[in-house]
């Protein structure tokens, strides 16, 4: 059997560079399995990118996939299809973080924490554009802390909010990959994950750095930055929500000391109150491990 399974991934990877166009590249077939990838709610469809696969080789001998993968397929609960964006252009784009027409690796993909998409009416048309935060994505393949958004309208990416750096430190790292990004009204927060944020000797906030992004109405994306209290400890590949006015976030692994190892399988929930930029100072109560099946 995997003898089998070899031999027709080798044909298939055959006739893909007989008929693959050498000028471009449209991202992985839909069956290729990828996983750390975003879903996103938007239009009445589920948009599915982004995240880890195998690697695989073009016509010309270029590389694609891997830790950060271009992939786009959409899934329409109305027909029960799916969409997805294939090497013979078909399908909606790929990820494409400088917005060339054209998906490289070298250039394009995304590779965020499941929490860090969302969507947003980017251009005020009655249609909901979707977004990621970072997540080593960007025309420099990360650390520049702006966001990636596909427009279903006109099926094109297009990147823009660039972070400016931190106060701080403006050299310290804008990448943010496996944190949270969080849309409340017209701003996301930006909060934990590897990269986002800076370490120096006299101060540790990587994993706790926090900064919200807030959309200037009618300005087709721009908008202004403003950093945040960090958190009492840091997080990563975590789960949050806004809930009247606060946000919370649970699980994932968690940092009490920074330069110690995470806390794995965590239960304590924490508590950052929007009004007053100030996060609880312990945790406010505690996951429950496990689930309970109803009677």
């Amino acid at each position: 059997m995997s003898r089998t399974i070899v031999v027709l991934m080798l044909l298939c990877g055959l006739l893909f560079c007989i008929a693959a166009p050498s000028s471009a590249f449209v991202p992985r077939p839909e069956q290729m399995i990828s996983y750390g990838s975003q879903a996103v709610w938007a239009n009445g469809k589920i948009h599915w990118y982004g995240g880890h696969s195998a690697y695989i080789t073009d016509a010309v001998g270029n590389s694609y996939g891997g830790w950060r993968t271009a992939t786009h397929s959409i899934y329409d609960p109305a027909t029960d299809t799916w969409v997805s964006a294939k090497y013979d252009g078909s399908g909606p784009q790929g990820v494409d973080n400088n917005g060339d027409g054209e998906v490289l690796r070298e250039d394009d993909g995304l590779n965020a924490g499941v929490c860090q998409s969302f969507a947003y009416d980017v251009d005020e048309d009655g249609t909901m554009e979707v977004l990621t935060h970072a997540g080593n994505s960007g025309p420099n393949s990360g650390n520049d802390g702006g966001f990636s958004c596909y427009d279903p309208d006109t099926d094109s990416w297009s990147y823009f909010g660039e972070f400016p750096g931190w106060a701080a430190n403006p050299e310290g790292s804008r990448n943010q990959q496996n944190g949270l990004a969080i849309l409340h009204g017209n701003s996301v927060y930006c909060f934990g994950g590897y990269q986002w944020g800076y370490y120096t000797p006299e101060h540790d906030n990587q994993l706790k750095a926090f900064a919200k992004y807030t959309f200037t109405p009618g300005g087709n994306g721009s908008g202004t930055w403003e950093e945040l209290a960090d958190a009492p400890i840091g997080f990563s590949e975590c789960a949050g929500a806004i809930i009247n006015g606060k946000m919370y976030v649970a699980g994932g692994f968690q940092y009490p000391d920074p330069y110690g190892p995470p806390e794995f399988f965590p239960t304590s929930i924490w508590e950052y109150d929007i009004a007053s930029n100030t996060w609880t100072t312990h945790s406010i109560a505690n996951l429950v491990i496990g689930v309970q099946k109803p009677a």
